[in-house]
């Protein structure tokens, strides 16, 4: 087969979305396939952005734009980047859904539905006439989606990305207990919540070493929510080695997020050997923790229910070393980097052969944003 180029979109803000391309790129399985990444970076909010130097990649190439232009010219600009209709565009976002939709562009387009947000579901049901296939990250998504979707049913499908092989952590013997958090440092993902665990351990005289990673981790005004002398570490955003190292030193994973899809973060934790505590949300999470084998889901998020589960691990050292082989043991069977990777690029390759049957239309924007007004007219009225 001659060589398939895939373009992967990425917004740039990292976390899961950017963890899933990496991981595809990294344990490609078709030779016949060359993979590229176009960051689209608005450049009234980050005026530079440092390439992540993904590994696999045969480019990778920085698109800025600001969302004062005339949104025609944005798109007509970001498609010179596409070198012909063959080149696979693998969306992850909007801008590249509205490119594709406003210039009408006949490439094969896969969209992945990265999370249980109405965001998704939209960008779906807007583009659904320029979208060959939907990869669902879990199977929840998938159902919800066909049934937003029904007339597209046979092209939205469930695929496990693929996260990389992690060597578990031994026996575990650690006399205070290591708990990390990964994410975001906002009340979307939880991290409200933490400050607020830890005055309760207290009460209940569980120690507990903290370790937060993530963006945000090191503003003053988030670290100042804790009591003064909790045992807190902020690292900041790490690389993916990093997280990894830690993760082996760590016994429970915390992630009280609002909304999730398939967490990357919960995974790699499984992997590690590191017991998940997360809330109860109903997306992929149903599909990887059993309370109590693979880890604890705690209803609607309630202080009591992420006190509870942490005083009843500390008390039971045995327990937790239990829970953490099987939830390693589940999660290394589950989501093989390589197993994973071959059945989305298959998916993938197939979607070069589909017919193309296109149209041009408008989704966002407003008179402005008229192929026949030229940018500098848009900018100047804007």
């Amino acid at each position: 087969m001659s060589k398939v180029s895939i373009y992967h979109f990425h917004n740039g803000s990292g976390g899961g979305v950017l963890s899933a391309v990496r991981n595809l790129l990294l344990y490609r399985q078709h030779n016949e396939i060359e993979n590229h990444v176009i960051y689209t970076i608005n450049k009234d909010f980050t005026s530079f952005y440092h390439l992540p130097g993904l590994e696999g990649t045969t480019s990778e190439q920085v698109f800025y734009y600001s969302a004062q232009w005339n949104f025609y010219y944005t798109v007509k600009q970001l498609a010179k980047l596409i070198p012909d209709e063959q080149s696979v565009i693998v969306a992850h976002d909007w801008l590249e859904l509205g490119m594709v939709s406003h210039l009408g562009l006949k490439n094969p387009v896969i969209y992945f539905v990265h999370g249980d947000y109405d965001y998704y579901y939209q960008l779906a049901a807007k583009h659904c006439d320029s979208i060959d296939t939907f990869i669902c990250v879990c199977e929840s998504i998938s159902k919800k989606l066909i049934e937003i979707l029904p007339s597209r049913s046979d092209k939205i499908i469930y695929s496990r990305f693929p996260v990389p092989s992690i060597s578990k952590a031994s026996f575990r013997s650690n006399e205070i207990l290591q708990m990390i958090f990964v994410g975001r440092c906002e009340d979307a993902k939880g991290y409200n919540l933490l400050p607020e665990i830890e005055k309760g351990l207290r009460i209940k005289k569980v120690k507990v070493n903290w370790h937060i990673i993530g963006e945000g981790s090191e503003d003053s005004s988030n670290q100042s929510l804790w009591p003064e002398d909790t045992i807190i570490y902020f690292y900041g955003k790490l690389t993916q080695e990093e997280v990894f190292s830690l993760l082996h030193k760590s016994d429970l994973f915390l992630l009280p997020s609002l909304a999730e899809g398939m967490p990357v973060s919960v995974i790699e934790a499984m992997k590690a050997g590191v017991v998940p505590i997360v809330n109860n949300l109903p997306c992929g999470i149903q599909e990887i923790i059993v309370n109590g084998k693979t880890g604890y889901k705690v209803d609607n998020n309630l202080l009591d229910g992420y006190i509870a589960v942490i005083k009843q691990l500390s008390d039971d050292k045995g327990m937790l070393n239990a829970i953490a082989q099987e939830a390693s043991s589940f999660a290394t069977c589950l989501f093989d980097p390589l197993i994973n990777t071959r059945k989305i690029e298959v998916i993938i390759l197939k979607s070069i052969d589909m017919k193309k049957n296109k149209g041009q239309f408008k989704v966002y924007g407003s008179r402005l944003d008229s192929k026949y007004i030229p940018n500098w007219i848009t900018l100047l009225f804007r």
